[in-house]
């Protein structure tokens, strides 16, 4: 048996008769065939579904239009609720020399889900319009389509006032192009909803930090927006951030001299071994220990030696001013001065100016030979190359020239001997 076709259709001649009425049409509204098949007049058949109830309920337009003498010669297309619950959309087109054509289509699962479909949207917007959160749609054209009555709290504008307008004007310039990458990265992303942080501005010109949420709508173009201001958690969050870069600063930094600390020469230390070593070129230490420092203190008391540690660590500070150049605190009253791409005499001649820089300060020590602070230092240089020295190397032959300079009567500058664990530079 072939298969019904999806319309009925019934063709009511010039005389009011129905020739033509294929078995869609008495199924959908369940005519039998014999009375069909008789050929009869339009009004016959609406009596006999008037007999049988078909019109209890059907509403006074529907009713004007089921005579077919009654069209105006224009195409007209009416909705009729069968006793059954079926809905039908008749649509009847007038032929010029009289008569009509009549299709019945069965349109009750359309009418159900656009039912359906209006419900949701209105649950929709009671939630979007009473939610605290902004809620919106945004075409592809990245332009407000709706805007829930949140934008007023949220944003300072009225629903009415954000339709139509492109997203993009309420960013901050400094996150637009970040915000509307995501915007084109989102229908490729694996999640259904993506996120984005970005700063927004306000009808009173301030801005706010949102949090945004999107999805990608699947039968419409565009997104469905959830917007939250988190501008009082972001500015917690980059408050802790500040806070963490401090602490980080504060873990590399001697509280006292304000140079680095131990921790952080050991690093710089290291890294630039490894640079050194790369690009085969040399690295300078300078170990510097202050002359009779513990007689300075029982002498004059520790707040007075504080401030002379102080005054020594700006002094190194200022005499090394090239830019690569990373002095420390080494320990006590002990100091470290790291010269990359330094070769030991160079190393050398920085280091007496650094003790120089010291005799000027004039500081008085009754200990002292001079009687003024003076500070003693031993230099090393490298050019290391992979696998054949250790940094430990470096600052043992550095230290035990700090050593020779402090047995030789202090105040002086002494270079490393010869080592087989260390091969100073002979380039200039």
């Amino acid at each position: 048996m072939a298969p019904l076709p999806a319309q009925g259709l019934i063709v009511v001649d010039e005389n009011d008769t129905l020739p033509i009425c294929n078995r869609r049409a008495l199924e959908l509204l369940d005519l039998p065939a014999e009375l069909m098949a008789a050929r009869p007049r339009s009004g016959d058949v609406i009596a006999y579904q008037a007999a049988r109830g078909e019109f209890d309920t059907a509403p006074a337009h529907v009713l004007e239009r089921l005579q077919p003498h009654t069209h105006d010669g224009t195409e007209n297309v009416y909705e009729r609720t069968r006793p059954d619950g079926t809905t039908l959309e008749v649509r009847t087109v007038p032929f010029p020399a009289g008569g009509v054509v009549r299709t019945y289509t069965d349109i009750t699962e359309r009418k159900r889900i656009e039912a359906e479909l209006r419900q949701s949207e209105q649950q929709y917007r009671l939630l979007a319009d009473n939610t605290s959160d902004l809620v919106a749609r945004l075409g592809l054209d990245f332009r407000y389509g709706y805007v829930s009555p949140a934008s007023r709290e949220l944003l300072g504008y009225d629903p009415d006032e954000l339709i139509g307008r492109h997203a993009g004007d309420l960013v901050h310039p400094a996150d637009r192009a970040q915000w509307l990458q995501s915007l084109i990265d989102a229908p490729r992303a694996r999640r259904d909803v993506t996120q984005a942080t970005y700063r927004v501005l306000k009808k009173d010109g301030s801005f706010a930090w949102i949090e945004e949420n999107r999805r990608k709508l699947l039968a419409l173009d565009g997104f469905i927006l959830s917007m939250r201001d988190v501008s009082r958690r972001k500015d917690a969050e980059l408050r802790l951030e500040e806070a963490n870069q401090r602490l980080e600063v504060l873990a590399r930094q001697d509280a006292l001299t304000g140079l680095a600390n131990r921790r952080h020469f050991d690093e710089m230390l290291a890294a630039e071994f490894r640079r050194a070593a790369r690009e085969k070129t040399s690295l300078g230490l300078v170990m510097i220990d202050a002359d009779h420092f513990k007689r300075f203190n029982d002498i004059y008391g520790h707040p007075v030696g504080d401030h002379c540690l102080r005054s020594i660590a700006l002094a190194l500070r200022q005499g090394l001013n090239r830019p690569a150049d990373f002095v420390a605190r080494y320990g006590g009253e002990e100091f470290a001065a790291l010269m990359p791409n330094t070769t030991q005499a160079g190393a050398f001649e920085l280091a007496e100016r650094l003790r120089e820089a010291v005799h000027g300060l004039r500081i008085p020590h009754q200990a002292s030979p001079r009687k003024i602070v003076t500070i003693s230092l031993g230099v090393a240089s490298v050019t290391p190359s992979e696998g054949e020295y250790r940094t430990e190397d470096l600052v043992t032959a550095a230290d035990t020239a700090l050593y020779a300079a402090k047995k030789a009567g202090r105040d002086q500058t002494c270079l490393a001997g010869p080592s087989p664990a260390l091969r100073e530079s002979r380039s200039a």
